[in-house]
């Protein structure tokens, strides 16, 4: 069978780690080398729509296995494969020619011997497909953009002094007693100024986490009125 390929900017051949779970169906498509273990994506998505979709970008090569899985309920349709060949078409579009190695449907494999040679990108594409509304990759090897997932508690100045810390932005704030406004943003420079009360409080903490989520810095998914976990990159 024969797939098209993303290109990078630099004319590379790519697919993408995508999809997740919902109630009762699920997909997903996990990339591997040709035996089986984690690549490090170029790219990882971590703006727009997330849910269910692409999430890390991976240069693929010949030999390289994409696992993909089909979900109903708790039945399964698991198809490993690999990428034989990278042709370029008549219109400079990048083709894979894939291979089916195994086959997972009614309960069983047809091949079980790549069933156990590739089983954990497979239990991770299973993961995958389970996770409900699926946000982030699932099989890669840590991204220089990566730096860890923190929870963060943002209910007094010095949580948001904390945040700024671990993201590498200085924070310049004064506390005053006039119900005023100020808030400062400079990417340039990594800096974050702003003035507050008890009023404007809550203001000043919204402000800052969108402006260092539209930075790129985290990605905040929100639990609860104070409490955020957070992916935390280095730029």
């Amino acid at each position: 069978m024969e797939e098209y390929l993303e290109k990078t900017k630099k004319g590379l051949p790519a697919l993408w780690e995508e999809g997740g779970g919902m109630s009762n169906t699920g997909h997903a498509r996990i990339i591997a080398d040709s035996e089986g273990q984690r690549k490090k994506p170029v790219f990882i998505r971590t703006g727009g729509h997330l849910a269910i979709g692409e999430h890390a970008l991976f240069i693929v090569q010949e030999g390289d296995v994409v696992v993909d899985v089909q979900r109903h309920h708790d039945d399964f349709d698991i198809s490993v494969k690999q990428i034989k060949r990278i042709n370029q078409d008549a219109e400079g579009h990048l083709v894979a020619e894939m291979e089916t190695l195994a086959h997972f449907n009614q309960g069983e494999w047809d091949n079980e011997d790549i069933a156990e040679k590739y089983k954990d990108a497979i239990t991770s594409a299973k993961e995958k497909s389970l996770c409900y509304h699926c946000r982030e990759p699932h099989y890669a090897t840590e991204h220089p953009e990566f730096q860890r997932k923190i929870t963060v508690n943002l209910k007094d100045i010095q949580s948001i002094q904390a945040l700024c810390d671990i993201v590498g932005y200085q924070l310049d704030c004064k506390r005053i007693n006039e119900r005023r406004f100020f808030f400062d943003f400079d990417d340039k420079q990594k800096k974050i100024s702003f003035w507050y009360n008890e009023d404007t409080m809550d203001v000043e903490t919204n402000m800052t986490i969108r402006h260092l989520e539209n930075a790129g810095v985290l990605e905040i998914d929100k639990v609860d009125n104070k409490t955020y976990t957070a992916i935390v990159r280095t730029r």
